[in-house]
């Protein structure tokens, strides 16, 4: 790909002209009510909420997850901030915003004292290559269902979203700086790492175990240092879907994609080159990327990793593009475990469960299109996993 096209791929939506907007916008909504006609009428089929789920799957791979620039899908995708405010208005909550050093925003739902030895607090890194902000629907209704999971549970907790700076206008590794200036804020203001919950979907699923990783072996590029209160693990991390391999490299990955794609995941491969190329665009040369790409991290990097978190849980499902690297990834961490209990003869500290659901698609349940939590059978696992926690 030639430079001038490169950089097309991942301007910000701000350099769009009218123009532009206008083109693209017409274009999605053509092939939106072409695709909805030929579900209901040519299938004869009622539009039920899993039709309408399949149906916006197709749209995200043949349209938005397909040649587009980032510039244009953030035309489709508000803000997290924007997005996280309009959630409030709409469910009339004051909106609480704490802002911290490196342009860090946190944005909360609920805000439950530390100082209840058993209250939780969750941190939510969000999704989309690093390209696209959080906060649409799907996510602040998953966000819900772990609040109320925890309240059927008598446990008090509260939602701290980290809303962090996209790609196009910050690349790597500033969302790892303020993943890591978040977790600090957390701990100054009392937060026990026993009582921090880590969970995101994708990129965010990256993110996890990039700050994982940070607090084990600190990033040079990063000015953040985390030390770990009373040298105290973090409670969990759910981390759905992560993506390991920047590259893909994985054939399986794009050959079962092409193979099928009718079937296949909604996450088209194109996209992940643009989400790929906007994460490293202005990289220093010899800059290590070892720190986000989970696939060339070195196996021993991994030791002691139950000294920074107690459980993980790594989920994924078979029908997705990530699947093959996801497997790979959490067959490394529990390589890392073994080899660490035979090196010094202790069983590993941190409980690894990696669970795939058959015939799942990519971010489930975090993105879940709409779709009720009982309807999406990983979402309702994944509840049951973490209130058995608590």
């Amino acid at each position: 790909m030639d430079e001038a096209k490169r950089a097309q791929r991942f301007r910000s939506p701000e350099s769009l002209t009218s123009i532009e907007k206008t083109a693209f916008m017409g274009k999605a909504t053509y092939l939106l009510g072409k695709s909805m006609c030929q579900k209901v009428f040519g299938n004869n089929s009622k539009l039920t909420s899993q039709v309408q789920r399949q149906l916006k799957f197709k749209l995200l791979r043949n349209i938005f997850f397909k040649d587009v620039s980032l510039a244009q899908l953030g035309l489709i995708f508000k803000p997290t901030l924007v997005a996280y405010q309009g959630y409030c208005k709409k469910n009339k909550l004051q909106p609480n915003i704490a802002y911290s050093e490196n342009d860090t925003r946190t944005l909360w739902l609920g805000k439950d004292s530390p100082e209840d030895p058993a209250a939780k607090v969750m941190v939510y890194l969000h999704g989309g290559g690093y390209g696209i902000a959080g906060g649409h629907d799907d996510h602040w209704k998953f966000i819900e269902s772990v609040i109320e999971a925890s309240a059927k549970k008598g446990i008090k907790c509260s939602s701290a979203v980290l809303a962090y700076d996209l790609s196009y206008h910050k690349p790597y590794p500033q969302q790892l700086t303020q993943a890591a200036t978040m977790l600090d804020y957390l701990f100054k203001q009392g937060w026990k790492p026993s009582q921090i919950v880590l969970m995101g979907e994708s990129a965010g699923g990256n993110l996890i175990f990039s700050l994982l990783l940070h607090i084990l072996k600190p990033c040079p590029y990063v000015p953040v240092q985390i030390t770990l209160p009373d040298n105290e693990p973090l409670s969990m991390a759910i981390s759905m879907s992560p993506w390991t391999d920047l590259a893909l490299r994985l054939p399986c990955a794009r050959e079962g994609f092409k193979a099928d794609p009718k079937n296949a995941d909604y996450l088209n491969p194109l996209i992940i080159d643009t989400f790929t190329m906007a994460y490293t665009a202005t990289l220093e040369p010899g800059m290590d990327l070892r720190w986000t790409n989970l696939a060339d991290t070195p196996i021993e990097w991994w030791n002691g990793l139950g000294n920074v978190c107690s459980e993980i849980l790594i989920t994924g499902g078979t029908e997705e593009v990530f699947a093959p690297d996801i497997e790979k990834f959490a067959s490394v961490l529990g390589e890392a475990q073994q080899a660490q209990k035979q090196q010094d003869g202790t069983h590993p500290k941190v409980a690894i469960v990696e669970l795939m659901m058959e015939k799942g698609v990519h971010a489930e349940p975090a993105i879940a299109m709409g779709v009720k939590k009982e309807d999406v059978v990983l979402w309702m696992r994944l509840l049951d996993w973490f209130s058995a926690r608590l």
